[in-house]
């Protein structure tokens, strides 16, 4: 037996918020905070009126709605721009998962991209002033970042993907523990029998970078092994991960493992060291950061920390609907933990010389 609300849709009549409201068994009041402000929906009425809204095929008069409440439904998000061509993996994967995410919760983004900082500052303020957007989602946040605050002064709601390195403020930020990652790799290592492990990260002042260098540094500290020489930086390019592999390994005691801040940093090194005849995952382990999807298409397949981009869309959208509902959340800031995926590059048993 149909639900009351197909029979209009039977006789080829629009859906209306009153027929979504029969067909899922609630009241207009419901429906309208499902669309409005879902935070303030039990989550399995607010599945039950999202099914609804689909079936019945209801598409709400966005501009109307716009007028009336203010509200688009809409989140603004800049994409980083492409370098050399290429753009991040992991922020593709990211935006994918906030994309997902944010349509669960009856949002869409607009995307964007700007070249510099004062430019995306420009456009936040024409996103603020033509109410084209409800709130802004971040990402790429460095030392002393002034966006969040730029928006919080002008009343537009955001969440960051990384936290607000340098500044005390109250912004609100979903992040990945980088420190934990390598760690990780690290631990990793030193149960495989590795002492001499290196570090290839990001350029210094990079607080990401800092980050993921200073989680390799303290688990080495803690193993009681070795720093000093052991620790190279660079853009974050093959060229790089080539030349410090190069470098490390004409040291007089060359590394057993490499830890790296990223699969491209770590792609580079596995190309140089197989340059020089060593195989990766035998005569010398490897460990990328980011899991991208190269990871797995190395040969040797490259292990490397992941970060749970989706757990990040989902808080990031969780903490937005609760700010744009009217409420506070209660813990402004999620700290994930990455997972460390063991693939042959470094998957055999180093025996220590």
């Amino acid at each position: 037996m149909a639900r009351a609300g197909s029979d209009a849709q039977t006789r080829g009549l629009p859906a209306t918020v009153e027929s979504v409201a029969r067909h899922a068994l609630v009241s207009r009041q419901t429906v309208s905070n499902a669309m409005n402000a879902p935070g303030r929906v039990r989550p399995d009425t607010l599945a039950r009126v999202m099914a609804s809204i689909d079936e019945l095929g209801y598409r709400p008069n966005r501009v109307a709605r716009s007028l009336r409440t203010r509200s688009t439904r809409m989140l603004g998000y800049r994409i980083e721009p492409a370098r050399d061509g290429v753009s991040s993996p992991v922020l593709d994967r990211f935006v994918h998962a906030l994309a997902a995410t944010a349509r669960g919760a009856g949002y869409h983004l607009v995307l964007f991209t700007t070249d510099d900082e004062t430019t995306e500052l420009e456009t936040y303020d024409d996103l603020i002033r033509t109410n084209a957007v409800d709130a802004f989602v971040l990402s790429g946040l460095h030392y002393v970042d002034p966006r969040q605050r730029w928006l919080t002064e002008r009343g537009a709601p955001s969440v960051a993907f990384g936290r607000s390195w340098g500044v005390e403020d109250d912004s609100l930020w979903v992040d990945v523990d980088g420190a934990a990652g390598t760690a990780q790799a690290v631990d990793h290592l030193v149960e495989a029998g590795h002492r001499r492990i290196a570090f290839v990260g990001s350029p210094a002042d990079n607080a990401v970078g800092d980050d993921r260098l200073d989680g390799w540094r303290t688990a080495m500290r803690r193993h009681a092994l070795p720093t000093r020489d052991a620790s190279i930086r660079g853009v974050d390019s093959l060229e790089t991960g080539a030349r410090a592999t190069a470098k490390l390994l004409d040291a007089a005691q060359p590394p057993t493992a490499i830890v790296c801040a990223s699969d491209t940093l770590a792609a580079g090194c596995l190309h140089q060291a197989a340059a020089t005849g060593l195989q990766v995952g035998r005569d010398i382990a490897l460990v990328g950061f980011d899991d991208s999807q190269v990871a797995a298409l190395l040969q040797p397949g490259l292990s490397s920390v992941r970060q749970p981009l989706e757990e990040v869309g989902s808080e990031i959208v969780r903490l937005l609907t609760a700010v744009l509902a009217g409420d506070e959340p209660r813990v402004p800031h999620v700290l994930l933990t990455p997972t460390l995926v063991v693939r042959e590059s470094s998957a055999f048993h180093q025996v220590a010389p």
